[in-house]
């Protein structure tokens, strides 16, 4: 049967970040082309967008939305949602730290400039993954001593 596999341990063929994944359903080819548009998703800072979907990114992979779901379960140890909050996070994470100017927004805009709806789930979604508030995060940030 092609796309069926029992229990296969699969690896991302990146060197130091090796993923063990493992699919009751699902090729090796399969999850290994879909982590790989995964990691090309993730780099084109698409997910910044706020109408993300599992279906509208598995039509995006060109991929079905039972498949992605399974592949980011097992690969990301997280659902959809968490998984496209944990990268925006990432992002707002890294964009507060080099950018300055972010810094001075409100926190609906940085919500809004990262891919959230609302400053709420962007709140909760910062606090739960950093276990700060954005704003201690940022005060941090800009309370840090600049190096010459």
């Amino acid at each position: 049967m092609l796309g069926f596999d029992s229990k296969k341990k699969l690896s991302n063929n990146k060197n130091t970040d090796l993923i063990e994944i493992t699919t009751t359903e699902l090729s090796e080819e399969l999850v290994k082309d879909v982590l790989n548009k995964l990691l090309i998703f993730e780099k084109s800072n698409k997910f910044i967008k706020n109408d993300y979907t599992l279906n509208s990114l598995a039509k995006e992979l060109k991929t079905n939305s039972t498949y992605l779901s399974k592949i980011i379960n097992s690969s990301k140890q997280v659902n959809f949602s968490n998984y496209l909050n944990k990268i925006r996070i990432e992002y707002a994470i890294e964009k507060l730290t080099t950018d300055k100017t972010i810094r001075n927004y409100t926190v609906q805009a940085i919500a809004e400039d990262v891919g959230f709806n609302k400053a709420q789930s962007f709140s909760t979604a910062f606090q739960k993954q950093t276990g700060i508030s954005i704003t201690y995060f940022i005060k941090q940030i800009n309370n840090k001593p600049t190096e010459n």
